[in-house]
């Protein structure tokens, strides 16, 4: 199993590759979570052949499902059914490219706090995302906190799922900073479900996808919480471009913190 990961760029694989290679680095795609190009078959199964060419393995490699307007527990059913429509798309390509899971988000409105409203949507994810590890048997899906503030939320999740070794969290440290205001915490009440981690730095102000070590985040934080909880999730470093990704890998390495 590959500890740290990165986005291909499919108009630089070479680059891609160099990195991979040099770093030990599995992939996590970006390319499938954008509806022009789910809705354009030819584009899709170009992307899937250039990826599938490659001399790699793999086996290891994750993807980023649908996000954008996706809401698998919304009480329209045309936006479920929708919505369902786009998962079962993301998750058929992570078949065909037979990798080992996929990222999904909460999606829980922000700040809306109805008991009913929550234990609807904890009700339809924990229907829908066993029913979908089902049809999928070859995959792991992890859902990404967001926009969530409160950690009990997803832990409620998390703790519905736990008869399912192929389901998991996907904790975005980053998020978790300007939406949920402690990672620290976030870390310790979300372990022992926390399976793969994306991380990248920020203002405290916005989502910004900087380069590791030019924001705000306390990474010797990131560092001690997640070898204290003695976890080993996977990690993607989720920046804008390739060259922010190799100086993110070297400041990770050179301060030793986790995966190094």
């Amino acid at each position: 199993m590959k500890k740290i990961y990165l986005i291909p760029d499919i108009n630089n694989l070479e680059k891609t590759m160099e990195l991979a290679n040099a770093y030990d680095a599995g992939f996590e795609y970006n390319d499938f979570f954008l509806p022009q190009i789910l809705d354009n078959e030819e584009e899709v199964k170009r992307r899937i052949k250039a990826y599938k060419s490659l001399n790699r393995d793999r086996s290891s490699d994750t993807l980023h499902g649908v996000f954008l307007d996706i809401i698998i527990h919304s009480a329209d059913e045309k936006i479920r059914s929708i919505s369902e429509e786009r998962v079962h798309q993301v998750l058929s390509i992570a078949e065909e490219l037979e990798i080992r899971g996929v990222v999904f988000h909460a999606n829980l409105i922000p700040g809306y706090y109805s008991e009913s409203y929550l234990r609807g949507w904890l009700d339809a994810s924990i229907s829908f995302w066993k029913r979908m590890l089902a049809e999928y048997p070859s995959l792991e899906i992890y859902i990404e906190n967001m926009f969530e503030s409160r950690i009990e939320d997803l832990k409620r999740l998390a703790e519905a799922m736990s008869d399912e070794p192929r389901f998991g969290i996907c904790l975005d440290y980053g998020h978790s900073q300007l939406y949920g205001k402690d990672g620290m915490d976030w870390i310790a009440e979300m372990t022992p479900y926390i399976r793969h981690c994306h991380i990248n730095d920020n203002d405290l102000y916005d989502d910004r996808h900087w380069e590791l070590g030019s924001g705000k985040l306390n990474w010797n934080h990131f560092n001690d919480g997640v070898r204290n909880s003695r976890i080993e999730p996977t990690v993607l470093i989720e920046v804008r471009d390739l060259d922010m990704w190799q100086k993110s890998a070297e400041f990770l390495r050179k301060s030793s913190i986790y995966p190094y």
